[in-house]
């Protein structure tokens, strides 16, 4: 889509291996943080924040 809309390339590249490190990120504190009160914290901040980042 964003290749469409005229984005450049090097840019939609950067984006992506942000949103990608993002993501593993955060379902590998998902992971550590499995069986502990602070996975609920974890869950509900990296919802917000890949939220966040789909707006921007």
């Amino acid at each position: 889509m964003s290749l469409m809309f005229g984005y450049p390339f090097l840019a939609i590249l950067i984006g992506t291996a942000i949103n990608i490190g993002l993501g593993f990120f955060y379902f590998w504190l998902l992971k550590k943080t499995e069986s502990s009160s602070s996975w609920w914290a974890v869950m509900i901040i990296g919802i917000f924040v890949f939220l966040g980042l789909g707006f921007l």
